[in-house]
């Protein structure tokens, strides 16, 4: 699943220096594009929520972990800007949702 990619918003620039060869710049965006298994289960979890949304203790009792692993895989994809920031949150945690349902 290619998702958009803007590399201004993410961090493609630390991957690599100016004076590297563009096979460099081209190996980093290929890096940072890609979604791996679990940050796509984290996703697909995002999808399943909607608008509901979901904090990361919720996150982490829907994968029956206790571990940041879940955690992490959102902080990723909050990263390359997939889940965002609901404005909101439950339990005094902050509630994420999936970009396509964010107004």
């Amino acid at each position: 699943m290619m998702m958009d990619f803007n590399p201004y918003q993410h961090d493609l620039f630390t991957k690599y220096r100016r004076t590297d060869p563009v096979t460099s710049r081209q190996a980093a965006e290929e890096v940072l594009d890609k979604i791996t298994d679990i940050q796509q289960k984290v996703l697909d979890y995002a999808l399943d929520r909607g608008y509901i949304g979901f904090n990361d203790e919720q996150l982490n009792i829907y994968f029956n972990t206790h571990k940041s692993t879940y955690r992490s895989r959102r902080a990723e994809l909050v990263k390359k800007g997939l889940i965002v920031d609901a404005g909101t949150t439950r339990d005094k945690m902050t509630v994420w949702i999936h970009r396509d349902y964010h107004e």
